[in-house]
Parts: C-alpha cells; sequence; structure tokens
C-alpha cells in the first residue's frame, strides 16, 4: 500500500503544478483584476492614449508597449518621444515630450517654419521670430513634421543645442555655405565651425574661450574653431 501511495505523488504534483500554471495564465492573461482599466497621459491631452492602439479592458501584461509607443509617435508626429509603462495592478502610464523649436527658417514665400534639435520641421507663428535663431542655407521641407537632410544643417542644430541655454539665447544666425558652418551672435560676433564634424567639442571650446575673454575683458570679435585642435581667436580690449 505505501508503494501504491508513492507512486501516486507525482502524478498529484504533476495536477497541482498544471492547477497553478493555468490559474496564473488566467490571472495574467484573462482576469479583471490585471485588465488595463486606467491611463495617465503626463505631458499631452488624454486623447494621445487612442494613438496608441491599445484598449481599455485589455490584459495589462500583455499589452505591447514597444509597438504601441511607434504607433503614438507615427499617429502623433509633434511629440518628440514618448515612454509607456505598466503600473500594476490596472494602470498604463503616458509620459510624452513634445517637439520644440530651437531655430527657424525660411521656406517658399517666406513660409516660417521651426526647426527641432533633430531638423524636423514645426509650424510657428510669426511671434515667435524673436526667439529663436535662424538656419540659412540648406534645404527645409514647407510640410510640417519632416525632417531636413542636409548634415550641415544638422549638426548646425547639433551645435546649438550643445551650448549653454544662456549662450543659445545669444546666437542670431546659423549658416550653411558649400558644406561649411558659420555662427553670428547677436553682437556680432563670428565663429566659423567648418566642417560639420567634432561639433560637440567646438561646443565646449566656444564656451571657454568665451568665458576666458570675458574674464579678462576682452571682447570676441571672431573665433574660427575650423581646427579644433588650433582655434584662432580675435579680441579686443
Amino acid at each position: 500500500m505505501a508503494r501504491r501511495r508513492l507512486r501516486g505523488r507525482p502524478l498529484l504534483w504533476a495536477v497541482l503544478a498544471l492547477a497553478v500554471v493555468l490559474g496564473l495564465a488566467w490571472l495574467v492573461g484573462a482576469s479583471p483584476w490585471l485588465s488595463l482599466r486606467r491611463v495617465a497621459v503626463r505631458g499631452g491631452p488624454p486623447q494621445l492614449f487612442q494613438d496608441t492602439g491599445l484598449a481599455l479592458g485589455q490584459p495589462l501584461y500583455l499589452a505591447p508597449l514597444a509597438q504601441a509607443r511607434l504607433t503614438l509617435l507615427a499617429r502623433a508626429p509633434w511629440l518628440a518621444n514618448a515612454v509607456l509603462s505598466r503600473v500594476f495592478p490596472d494602470e498604463l502610464v503616458i509620459a510624452v515630450t513634445p517637439r520644440q523649436p530651437v531655430a527657424l527658417a525660411f521656406v517658399g514665400a517666406g513660409t516660417l517654419v521651426g526647426l527641432d534639435p533633430s531638423g524636423v520641421t514645426l509650424p510657428v507663428r510669426r511671434s515667435a521670430e524673436a526667439a529663436y535663431p535662424y538656419l540659412t542655407g540648406v534645404a527645409v521641407p514647407a510640410s510640417p513634421y519632416q525632417k531636413i537632410t542636409s548634415s550641415a544643417g544638422l549638426a548646425a542644430l547639433g551645435f546649438l543645442t550643445d551650448l549653454p541655454a544662456a549662450l543659445r539665447t545669444k546666437v542670431s544666425e546659423l549658416i550653411v555655405s558649400k558644406g561649411q558652418i558659420t555662427v553670428f551672435l547677436l553682437a556680432g560676433t563670428e565663429i566659423a565651425l567648418g566642417e560639420p564634424t567634432a561639433i560637440a567639442t567646438k561646443a565646449r571650446l566656444l564656451v571657454q574661450i568665451l568665458g576666458e575673454a570675458q574674464a579678462k575683458g576682452l571682447t570676441v570679435t571672431r573665433v574660427d574653431l575650423t581646427h579644433p585642435a588650433q582655434p584662432l581667436v580675435t579680441a579686443t580690449p
């Protein structure tokens, strides 16, 4: 009799294990306790949930958040980024970052568009003209949420965003000509960046040069960063 009881135990454990697995599967996939019932959208309107392709009531654990993020960004091109997170037992949090212009450009017959740090065009109002520098010398799409293709233009925007916010507001224009980048400050200072290479290094050098000149009471009129290892500075007392 003892042997028979021992032989029956593996089968019993197998049945119990199967019951546990089925219970967990039901809890994760079908139980209303883990279904998506609440949505919190941060940084944008609540309607953005509709652009994710997800639906209330579906199993939260099985929701394809990576695909939902791509769907959202494709349907809402005015967003720069989106992060989707599960908050168990039943909430989805969508944190979005809208695109913001860092520069302006004219296209067509005087149409003004904004450009975000990645070179995507944005609709802007005329009142924004005094708030941002201009990017000239590159082809800019007239339609919103299209990206410029000029490597020099993208590098110029990268240089701008690498600058500290206080210095960025002093930039008046970024000019691209024959693949060379030149930047002008509101005070008239000319910064020759040359080819669109080592942009982050050139931004750090400019900050350092202007800081040292200010400490010495000098006014910088021109900085040549074409060769970052040998910057050339023109300054007056």
